[in-house]
């Protein structure tokens, strides 16, 4: 999983109006990260927009970012119109995958008897004091004790 990583103290604007729909939009400057999530108007309650983008380029037109999703994070998609700020700020989806690609420390009186949600993931038997390592996500088989 990748995660992305906002850009320090990005805030450019729309550079042509940003009809609904993904595809390539323009801004004033491309980001230098390739992609993540850009918030549209982020002092407006009424236009705020978290879009995701997956690529950045330049062509005869300008700078521009390509939006793969629109309205994320609860927020609206929308038109917008040149002039509109565009920041990358930290969001709720940064944290999530963060999160997300955190080993899972879980704990039980006997060995692990579940699949593990995912490589890596930590079971403490406290019973008999052993420790449970995820090797794999097929079966109970896939934790490995490691003491």
């Amino acid at each position: 999983m990748t995660i992305h990583i906002p850009e320090n103290f990005y805030k450019e604007t729309i550079a042509q109006d940003w009809p609904t729909g993904t595809g390539n939009f323009y801004v004033s400057a491309k980001p230098t990260k390739t992609s993540g999530w850009l918030v549209i108007s982020p002092s407006s309650s009424t236009l705020r927009e978290i879009v995701a983008y997956t690529a950045v380029g330049t062509d005869g037109t300008g700078d521009y970012v390509t939006v793969s999703e629109r309205g994320v994070g609860g927020t609206t998609e929308q038109t917008h119109v040149i002039g509109e700020t565009i920041r990358m700020n930290i969001l709720a989806e940064n944290i999530k995958q963060i999160s997300d690609s955190m080993p899972l420390i879980s704990s039980g009186t006997t060995a692990p008897s579940s699949t593990p949600a995912k490589v890596g993931d930590v079971y403490l038997d406290t019973t008999a004091k052993k420790v449970y390592f995820a090797t794999g996500t097929t079966d109970e088989n896939d934790w490995t004790i490691i003491n």
